[in-house]
């Protein structure tokens, strides 16, 4: 045992550490665009929009910040979109948001 804590000591004086995966991070060069900003949302099954959405790959939901009986589904959003009248509201008061 006091051999284990011996060899414990030495390492811990040498200033070794582990390397934890997913643990440092390190923000990119300003401009340089590394893909959407995702927010987390609570949304409904999905609603109308403009298109804009769906030319991007994505669905088009109406969101909220918090869980109600209506936004129920969680999901990462990515931008605020907009219907064929250009409304970014819709029902509840939630957003049209893109995820």
């Amino acid at each position: 045992m006091q051999l284990l804590s011996a060899i414990l000591v030495a390492v811990a004086a040498t200033g070794a550490v582990a390397d934890i995966p997913g643990t440092s991070f390190r923000s990119p060069p300003t401009g340089e665009n590394k893909g959407p900003v995702y927010h987390p949302q609570w949304c409904n099954h999905g609603t109308q929009g403009n298109g804009g959405c769906e030319a991007n790959g994505l669905h088009t939901y109406c969101c909220s910040d918090v869980q109600t009986p209506y936004f129920e589904v969680f999901r990462m959003t990515t931008v605020i979109s907009r219907d064929e009248a250009g409304n970014f509201n819709c029902e509840n008061g939630g957003a049209i948001r893109c995820s």
